[in-house]
C-alpha cells in the first residue's frame, strides 16, 4: 500500500497564520471523522469476533484490539495537541508580541509529522483489520453450504 507525502517544510515556513489554523482546523475534523470510524471498527470488530476466531488465531485477533485501543490513544492526545496549538495561536492573535509565531510555526510542523505518522498507522490498521474480517467465516454461510 503507498501512502500520502508528508507536506514540504518550506511550504509551512512561509505559509500565513491563517493558512496554518486552517490546517489545524482540518486536522481537527479528520481526528472527529477518525474518532467516529475507530469506535464503528471496534463495533465491527466485536460483532465478527467470533468467526474471526475461528479464522484466525486468538493472538492475532487480540493483537487487533489492542492496536485499536493503541490508535485511539494516539488519535486522543494528538487532539489534545492540536487543541493547545490553537490555543497558542489565538494567544498569539491576541498578543504578537508576548508569543513567538516562529514558535507556533515549529510545533506546527511537529504536529504535520505527528499527524502524518498517525495517518501511516491507522490506514495500515484498517487495512489488517479489513483483510481479517472479509476473510472471516459467517455461520449463516457455512449452513447455506450444507444445504
Amino acid at each position: 500500500m503507498e501512502f500520502l507525502m508528508l507536506p514540504k517544510s518550506k511550504y509551512l515556513e512561509n505559509a500565513t497564520l491563517e493558512e496554518l489554523h486552517n490546517i489545524s482546523k482540518q486536522h481537527t475534523n479528520e481526528l472527529e471523522f477518525w474518532a467516529q470510524e475507530l469506535s464503528f471498527l471496534q463495533k465491527m470488530l466485536d460483532k465478527h469476533l467470533i468467526t474471526i476466531i475461528h479464522q484466525e488465531d486468538m493472538q492475532h485477533t487480540q493483537d487487533l484490539i489492542n492496536r485499536i485501543d493503541d490508535i485511539e490513544g494516539k488519535r486522543k492526545k494528538l487532539q489534545t495537541a492540536i487543541q493547545e496549538h490553537e490555543h497558542y495561536l489565538k494567544n498569539l492573535l491576541e498578543n504578537p508580541f508576548s508569543h513567538d509565531a516562529q514558535v507556533y510555526r515549529e510545533e506546527h510542523n511537529q504536529i504535520e509529522k505527528l499527524v502524518f505518522a498517525f495517518n501511516q498507522q491507522y490506514k495500515s490498521l484498517k487495512s489488517d483489520l479489513f483483510q481479517v474480517i472479509e476473510h472471516a467465516r459467517h455461520p449463516e454461510e457455512d449452513n447455506k453450504m450444507l444445504e
